[in-house]
């Protein structure tokens, strides 16, 4: 049922597995592990060796990103429930496009500055990329949505159900860094307004169906 009211901003424990908690929780979306592996201590022998010639190494070669960037609807251009549908759709189908490219030019367009969910994408998709990883998959299919014109033309609670598919994180060279291999549904709460002629995402709120 839609709902009536806007919900409040939640951050999820894990925000960079879940699509959605887009979200991505939303990542849209768990949390992907950053660490590194701890050193390891390793011994030296007392008897002399000779070291062997050199062997050139081939350098690895960087891990492609593959998400292609998601087009932006036309219904976004109508101030109405319709507009702030798509807006919420646009918003999730950038998810795996940020974590996987880096490019958070449209996500920080669509975010409003009050929108802790929004913020904390960028915060990890900035962390993975500045140690030179990304998210692959994580793949998001809207099964449904429906809003409720809360004041008009301004404020928009809007709901979606998505389905989320597997993920891993890569490092630059193709290191398997983390990777979840579950397909998982989600129920996300979004509060879309129009804010200086513009859509803005206020909170999103993501729950299991």
């Amino acid at each position: 049922m839609p709902r009536t009211l806007p919900v409040p901003d939640v951050v999820s424990s894990r925000p960079v597995r879940v699509a959605l908690a887009v979200i991505l929780t939303l990542g849209l979306f768990g949390g992907c592990s950053f660490g590194g592996s701890a050193p390891v201590a390793t011994s030296t022998s007392a008897v002399p060796t000779v070291a062997a010639s050199p062997t050139p190494t081939p350098a690895a070669s960087p891990s492609p990103t593959t998400t292609t960037k998601p087009e932006r609807p036309a219904a976004m251009d109508t101030v109405d429930l319709d507009g702030a549908i798509a807006t919420a759709e646009y918003f999730l189908s950038l998810y795996p496009y940020v974590y996987n490219t880096g490019d958070l030019t449209d996500w920080k367009a669509l975010a409003h500055s009050d929108c802790i969910f929004c913020a904390s994408v960028v915060t990890n998709a900035e962390r993975m990329h500045g140690q030179h990883q990304h998210q692959v998959g994580t793949d998001t299919v809207v099964n449904f949505a429906t809003g409720v014109e809360v004041d008009p033309g301004a404020w928009f609670s809007v709901d979606i159900n998505a389905t989320q598919g597997p993920w891993s994180v890569i490092d630059d060279a193709g290191t398997l860094i983390d990777a979840g291999l579950d397909t998982k549904s989600y129920l996300m709460h979004l509060v879309v307004v129009r804010e200086e002629n513009t859509w803005r995402v206020r909170a999103v709120q993501v729950d299991s169906p």
